[in-house]
């Protein structure tokens, strides 16, 4: 039975695809014995939900006499290469920020496969605080005076780091075609992935995409399952492009007639925007597009979803 044959035999909907699990990947390299470690110095509160410490000097100690300064950069950031081992990560001097001062004195131990080295507002140590601020007195009463709140406030979303292990799952519409038939036909879609996160540029995984309709006694169903890669651009965006390849399925099943099935090859493309609703949590809309290479033609269907991303 041709691709057409099959095409013209399916019509509704229902949405499936499985995925396989891939090796959880660190944000950190070891090379040459050096491990590439990576620090992150940011400060927060109610009103500035992300401000990047540049410029601040920290140390990283393994004996008085064995030491490495390092730099944050304009976003507070540092990539340093160090030698294994138990370290002290001790601020220079401390940062004055809407008045106060912080400062961080952290023990770090440096492996391979080790996460970031996160210093926040809640891990600083406050060496010194703004004066009390009094109150106008109200006349009758006694004056008042409002005690300082520090301004840990809460973790800004757009801080937190695409680390480790990760799994999505979307839903959404697909429209269908094939070499030989002359329309094309919309059914629903979806998929799932699962895998690590390499560094925060690059996420590999495992990848599933499916479409199908059935009307009438009739499911026509196409998908595949890919091994690709979710490369984003930008460090601090969640905009990603995807890539994949691997193997893919047309399925036919007609009441009465039957069971159809061919196996080729399927190429998966993509974009989307993880877009943080809580620390671990993304909410992703995404367009993908599929193509599948059988022995009897190629089809190739497009999609567009929402997903749920957990990282």
């Amino acid at each position: 039975m041709s691709l057409r044959q099959l095409l013209l035999a399916a019509f509704a909907p229902a949405v499936w695809s499985v995925a396989a699990a891939a090796q959880t990947a660190s944000s950190s390299s070891s090379a040459n014995r050096t491990v590439s470690v990576r620090i992150y110095v940011s400060l927060s509160d109610s009103a500035t939900r992300f401000f990047p410490v540049a410029g601040y000097r920290l140390f990283f100690y393994r004996t008085a006499a064995d030491s490495v300064l390092v730099t944050t950069d304009s976003m507070g950031r540092i990539t340093v290469p160090l030698i294994p081992g138990d370290y002290r990560l001790v601020s220079a001097q401390p940062v004055s920020w809407k008045g106060y001062d912080y400062s961080w004195n952290v023990p770090v131990l440096v492996r391979p496969g080790m996460p970031i080295v996160d210093l926040r507002a809640p891990e600083a140590l406050l060496t010194s605080s703004p004066p009390v601020r009094a109150e106008p007195q109200q006349t009758g009463s006694p004056s008042s005076v409002a005690q300082p709140i520090p301004p840990f406030g809460p973790r800004p979303l757009e801080t937190v780091r695409r680390e480790g292990f990760w799994f999505n799952i979307g839903f959404g519409s697909g429209s269908l075609g094939c070499s030989d038939c002359g329309t094309r036909v919309t059914g629903l879609s979806g998929g799932l992935g699962i895998g690590g996160t390499i560094n925060p540029h690059v996420r590999l995984g495992a990848f599933t995409s499916g479409w199908v309709k059935s009307e009438d006694g009739t499911t026509l169903n196409a998908s595949v399952v890919v091994a690709g890669v979710h490369y984003y651009p930008s460090e601090t965006s969640g905009f990603f492009l995807l890539g994949g390849l691997g193997i893919a399925s047309i399925d036919v099943i007609a009441s009465g007639l039957g069971h159809a099935n061919e196996s080729g090859t399927g190429v998966l493309l993509g974009l989307g925007w993880d877009l943080r609703i809580a620390k671990s949590v993304s909410f992703t809309p995404f367009w993908n597009g599929v193509g599948i290479s059988i022995s009897d033609g190629d089809a190739n269907y497009g999609q567009i979803g929402v997903g749920l991303t957990i990282h």
